[in-house]
Formats: C-alpha cells, structure tokens, sequence
C-alpha cells in the first residue's frame, strides 16, 4: 500500500506543474514509508522533479532530472548493505531508468518537438483531469498534518487514492495521446517508460494469474485496479483512459476478470478453429482439383475438344494449368 502511494506521488509530482514546492517533502517521504537510511538519496531527486513540472526548457529539465536520479540511483546502491528496503525503490523508480536511460535516445529523437507542444498538452490535460488541484488536495495544500491525517484514517485516505487514481489514469492517458497527436509516437515512448512500475506488477500478476490480485485489491479502491492490469496499463500508454470499475468489492472484481479472460480465450479459440477450418477447406479443394490435373496429365497429357465446322480435333497440353496448382 505504502510503495503504491509513494509511486503514485513520483509520478504525480512529475505532472503536478502548479504548486510541486508547497509539498512538505520529508514528511510526504516519510508518509510514503521511505526509510530514513535512503530519505537522503531521494531528496534532490524530488526537488528535481518539482523543478521540472513547470515546464521551462523541459527537454534540459528532464535531463537534468535524468542526471540526478542517476546520483539517486547509485545513493540507494550504497545503503543496499544497511538498508534493507530498497528493492521496492528500485522498482518504483524503474520508470525513471526506463525514460533516463532504456529509451532516452527514442524520446531525444522529437526533442524540437516536444519543447514546442509539451506544456500546452499538459496544461489542456491537467484542465481535463484537475491533476493539480487533485494533488494540492491530497498534500494537504502545504499542510504536513492534512497528509499525516489521511495516513491515520483509512477511510479518508481510501477516498483520496480513488481520487488520485481517476486523476492520474485520465492524466497519464490524456499525455500519451496527445502528445502522440502532435510528436508521435513519443507520447507512448514517455508514458510508457514512466509506467515501468505498474507493467513490472502488471506483468508478475498476469503470469500468476487474477486470484493473486484480491490482497491488491482488499488494500487499494476500485479506480486503483487498473493499475495492477496489464491491457489497462498497456492502452493507457497508447492513450485510452482506464475503464471504469462497476464491480463492488475485490472477490466480484477478481470473479469478473476471471470470467472476462475465459470468454475472450475461448472467442479466440473459436477464431482459431473457424480459420483452421477454411484454410483446411480451401487447402482440400485445391488438393481435389490437383489430383484431377494430374490424372488427366497421365491419361493423356492434353486436352482435347472437336473443331467447330472441320473434321479434326484439337488438342491442347494441360501443363500451363497444371502449374497453377503445383
């Protein structure tokens, strides 16, 4: 739950280009359940985003953002030996890592283009999802005891995740799109990569099958599914917002993907079947057809017919024909 919700504050920091600096920072890390060993390698890397999100010369800011996670990133090395929870860290940043270093020369590729059109695809997109006043909401507007009351009530902070959920899903979707629209495909190569993290899960929860997400479930709201589901997570980083949950609790929620996933393998089944029985159709006609060529070839070798208004018959070699089906 506590690596979920500093996840969502990263990356929510990142698009969050109103009032990043009014986050009280060392208490958002403790609240996320930061290890104090580590609480100083994430620091600047925060401060660093929070530096980004106003969008001024963003393609160096995100550079600049990509050199400090690299200090981070060796900072959380260092402590491995005496800091004992830093593998989720590394998990939750891999989608840094991803746009940093996996796929910096894809994105680099549309720079000209992203410096032109990223701050007004954000903008409209935060007008659309009310990304920053989400946010404002759920740090308290600057107040360490608004977020510090959210921990201690869970019930509260239920409804703030659904929030943050809806938003960061309608935001995420929203960026990828659009800038798809205007530099593509880099809106999919950036989302994508920030998403690392939920594919990663995604990803483990997919080979291990839908049971394994009801402790997921039981611990997050309904709008935060999506983030645990592979095709939501994929469509999302090729702009479709995440579908909206109807179900009412996290047994109906598993129970329905279950059905959902039988019914789509047995669909694709059925397409499977209906293809290998035309291709065995056709395949038998033309199989019948060769068979008859060839026997007519072995008669005789040729086609015979009588001439019209003469006492002859001419005959033609099938060999031209027969190589249509050879």
């Amino acid at each position: 739950m506590r690596a979920s919700l500093l996840t969502l504050l990263f990356a929510c920091t990142i698009f969050n280009f109103s009032q990043a600096q009014d986050l009280d920072l060392p208490f958002v890390l403790d609240a996320g359940g930061v290890p104090e060993c580590i609480q100083a390698c994430l620091s600047d890397l925060f401060y660093s985003a929070a530096e980004l999100v106003y969008l001024q010369n963003p393609v160096e800011k995100f550079r600049e953002l990509c050199r400090t996670y690299d200090n981070s990133s060796q900072c959380i090395e260092d402590q491995k030996d005496t800091c004992y929870q830093t593998t989720i860290f590394d998990i939750a940043l891999s989608g840094l890592d991803e746009v940093c270093n996996e796929r910096e020369e894809d994105w680099m590729e549309h720079k000209d283009c992203l410096e032109v059109h990223s701050e007004v695809v954000l903008k409209n997109c935060d007008h659309q999802c009310h990304f920053t006043d989400v946010m404002i909401t759920l740090s308290g507007k600057g107040n360490p005891e608004g977020l510090q009351k959210l921990q201690e009530d869970q019930e509260a902070l239920q409804k703030e995740l659904a929030t943050v959920c809806t938003s960061f899903g309608c935001m995420s979707s929203c960026a990828a799109r659009d800038l798809n629209i205007n530099c593509s495909p880099v809106g999919t190569i950036i989302v994508e990569a920030l998403l690392k993290p939920f594919f990663t899960i995604a990803t483990i929860f997919e080979e291990i099958g839908p049971r394994a997400k009801i402790s997921i479930y039981r611990q997050v709201p309904s709008q935060c599914y999506y983030l645990v589901d592979y095709e939501e997570v994929h469509g999302i980083s090729h702009g479709k917002p995440p579908s909206k949950m109807t179900s009412k609790n996290p047994e109906e929620a598993v129970l329905n993907e279950i059905t959902t996933k039988e019914e789509m393998k047995q669909k694709k089944k059925a397409e499977l079947e209906k293809m290998f029985l035309m291709e065995a159709r056709k395949g038998l006609f033309f199989a019948v057809l060769k068979i008859a060529v060839n026997k007519q070839e072995d008669k005789d070798n040729v086609a015979c017919h009588d001439v019209e208004g003469q006492n002859s018959i001419s005959c033609t070699p099938l060999t031209t024909l027969s190589l249509l089906f050879t």
